[in-house]
């Protein structure tokens, strides 16, 4: 499964968007591993409002519900 993290830097909104559908669950961690935020499972799309998170260098995991694959982006929040 490939993924797609954007706008990045993201002020608002981030989106995700998956290469094929899948059960999947994103989450937003800092650079010190603390969780910022995560989503509900979703299959190909969500946006994620980003607005309340500090501006700063952050990791996006998306993890895939059935085969436990794990992909880490970076991502960059400006406000």
């Amino acid at each position: 499964i490939q993924v797609s993290v954007y706008p990045n830097p993201a002020s608002n909104k981030l989106n995700i968007h998956l290469s094929k559908k899948s059960e999947c669950k994103a989450a937003i961690f800092s650079i010190t591993g603390q969780s910022i935020t995560q989503t509900v499972t979703f299959t190909d799309d969500v946006s994620i409002d980003t607005k309340h998170i500090p501006a700063g260098l952050y990791i996006v995991n998306v993890v895939d519900a059935k085969t436990n694959q794990k992909i880490s982006k970076k991502l960059i929040i400006t406000n």
